[in-house]
Parts: C-alpha cells; structure tokens; sequence
C-alpha cells in the first residue's frame, strides 16, 4: 500500500444505476477533490465519463481510418469488468482548488462521445476520489 503526499487523501466510492446516464448521492460529501481514478466497472460496455473530472486522454483509429479522441476514467469495450492500473496515479504538485461533491454523475459513451447503448441492468462504477488541502 502506497503512501500519498502530504495534503492528499483518496476516498473510495461506489455508485451504481439502471441507465447509461445516471446521478448517484454520496453518503457523505467528499471535499477538495481533484481528481479520481477508476478502480473497477461492472456491466458498463462504455468508456466511463464522471462529471468533470476525466483528465486522462486517449486516442484510437475506427475502422475507416478517423483519429478519435476521447477523455476518460475507463474503458470497458471488451465487456469485461474493467480495472484501473494498480496504485496512485501520477499526482499535480500544488492543484488548483478541487470541488466538493455531494454527487456523482455517471455517463457511459462510445468511442464517438455519443451515449453508449447496451442492454439494461445495473451498472456499477467503483472510484477513487482524490483531495487535496494546501498546508
């Protein structure tokens, strides 16, 4: 288990839907959130959008040859349950404030930014949140 930084904290949270665009309370509000990672998705065949904090940028070529690009948390294309590398991602020295959230929006799209259609059921995104307080 890593050690963050002084001033970080992670905070992981579960949000779950019936939709591929779906809004889920937190039980309790997370403060000074900078960014997050995707640590797992469940029955999610998308790339996964969460409100404004996909940082991560990724490109790949369709089939007619178009470059497409695209911000995202996690891919999970292949309908497996997709997990995030192993470990803290790469932490900003010195971040602009974060946000607080009280709420997670979730947004499933394809590799076009268009919401990603699928059969129905549950999904479920598992993240961590990461804060930071300047000392």
């Amino acid at each position: 288990m890593s050690t963050l930084p002084p001033g970080w904290t992670k905070t992981r949270v579960m949000v779950s839907g019936l939709s591929n665009n779906f809004t889920a309370q937190l039980r309790e509000p997370v403060l000074n959130v900078v960014l997050a990672q995707c640590v797992s998705v469940i029955n999610g065949l998308a790339i996964v959008q969460v409100d404004g904090l996909n940082r991560n940028r990724v490109s790949t070529t369709d089939a007619s040859g178009n470059v497409i690009q695209f911000d995202y948390l996690a891919s999970n294309l292949n309908n497996t349950v997709a997990t995030s590398s192993n470990g803290t991602p790469s932490l900003p020295k010195d971040p602009s404030p974060g946000r607080t959230f009280s709420q997670v929006s979730v947004r499933l799209v394809d590799l076009y930014g268009a919401t990603a259609t699928y059969g129905s059921g549950l999904v479920s995104v598992e993240l961590d949140l990461y804060s930071y307080v300047k000392h």
